[in-house]
């Protein structure tokens, strides 16, 4: 994530649009700069978590094509259900990448193995009531998520405005 420093700091909603490459300025291309007051917590928060799953790739934590495709399989997710939640992220023993989400009684899953596979569990810790699915994450996409999973991401949603 780059600053510009000034009379205004700025930067970039997404660190790879900064267009800014820390030796020669800016780039020639043009890029939308927005006062970083202004961006959401919310995309602050998924900005740290694509940091930290950059982070664990560059440490040799879990390979780039790992890395990319629990991204993208988050990004799905979060675009299939708009407001849910951010998860917890952390990474396995077998450098698969997991993102849980907990609210009150319910659990949610999503893991992705590092051959693409993805794996989305949820749990109701009061009556012990499990669903999980799993998916093949092909062309960076899940197939359908279950209409039963569908309704158990609920359990999950934002109530903040953006």
């Amino acid at each position: 994530m780059s600053e510009f420093t000034g009379n205004d700091a700025y930067q970039s909603t997404y660190a790879q649009s900064t267009g800014w490459d820390g030796v020669s300025g800016l780039r020639s291309q043009l890029y939308t700069l927005v006062p970083y007051q202004d961006i959401s917590p919310y995309t602050r928060e998924l900005e740290k978590l694509e940091s930290y799953l950059k982070e664990q790739q560059k440490y040799n934590r879990i390979s780039s094509e790992t890395m990319r495709r629990a991204w993208k399989a988050l990004q799905l997710l979060l675009q299939f259900r708009k407001r849910l939640k951010l998860p917890v992220v952390g990474i396995g023993q077998s450098e698969q990448v997991l993102f849980e989400w907990d609210q009150d009684i319910h659990h949610l899953e999503l893991e992705v193995f590092p051959k693409g596979e993805a794996e989305l569990f949820y749990l109701n810790r009061d009556t012990n009531k499990a669903c999980e699915a799993y998916y093949e994450i092909v062309n960076d996409a899940f197939l359908v998520i279950d209409p039963e999973m569908e309704n158990y991401l609920n359990y999950f949603l934002r109530t903040d405005e953006l």
